[in-house]
């Protein structure tokens, strides 16, 4: 009896020392909650997880091809970047007056025609990019205004002086190259629609006074351009 009294009282000594509990089973590893648990690499994305922004430039600006300078033709065009594939176009343009495409054909007939003076073309328009932005086909549609100081000038007749302004509707389709995500060369053609209206003054022969004319028609004109370009900002 006396021993059991001393053994329970060993017992009891030793737990309040803590050296009783120290005996017990190792402690298990610690499990892993779901939430601890890496996704699996291939996992779709949340639903609300945010599209990654396009990293184009917002902004361009371009010019006529040289080659035009060098017959006093003038043209530049900003761009603002709407989208990933969307932009809007705007444009002013000065170029001289060489008559309708119809008159390259001039060389190959008797006589010829005179033509000269100058046209300032303003416009805008929405340009749509397909594949990307100032990259891949391009299509355009838009409006412009077209004031014309020009005069034609057939062999053995009088000088025809025109001042006119035209508004009219455009659309074109061509191609742009980016290069190295800064630079783009840019072709289009296409064809325009509109109203013109303003004066013509005849000049007269033997001496007789010019006569004036009003100017109210339909018009119908080819576009076409190049632009050379470079983007900047994001």
């Amino acid at each position: 009896m006396r021993i059991f009294r001393l053994l329970l009282a060993v017992t009891t000594v030793l737990g309040a020392l803590g050296l009783v509990s120290q005996s017990r089973a190792e402690p298990t590893a610690p499990v892993a909650t779901p939430a601890d648990a890496p996704a699996p690499a291939d996992a779709p994305a949340p639903q609300d997880a945010p599209a990654p922004l396009e990293t184009l430039p917002r902004f361009a600006l371009a010019v006529n091809a040289p080659t035009g300078w060098a017959i006093s033709s003038f043209g530049a065009s900003p761009y603002l970047r709407l989208g990933d594939h969307v932009a809007l176009r705007g444009s002013i343009a000065n170029y001289r007056y060489n008559g309708p495409p119809a008159s390259i054909f001039a060389g190959f007939t008797e006589g010829g025609t005179g033509y000269g003076g100058r046209v300032t073309d303003i416009g805008i328009a929405v340009v749509v990019y397909p594949r990307r932005a100032w990259d891949g086909p391009v299509l355009e549609a838009g409006v412009l205004r077209r004031d014309r100081d020009v005069y034609v000038w057939p062999e053995f007749e009088e000088k025809a002086y025109t001042r006119s302004t035209v508004y009219a509707g455009r659309a074109l389709i061509g191609w742009s190259w980016l290069i190295r995500e800064r630079v783009f060369i840019a072709v289009a053609a296409g064809v325009s629609v509109g109203r013109e209206h303003g004066t013509t003054t005849q000049d007269m022969l033997g001496g007789r006074s010019p006569t004036m004319s009003r100017v109210d028609r339909q018009t119908v004109d080819a576009e076409e351009y190049v632009r050379i370009g470079v983007v900047f900002g994001r």
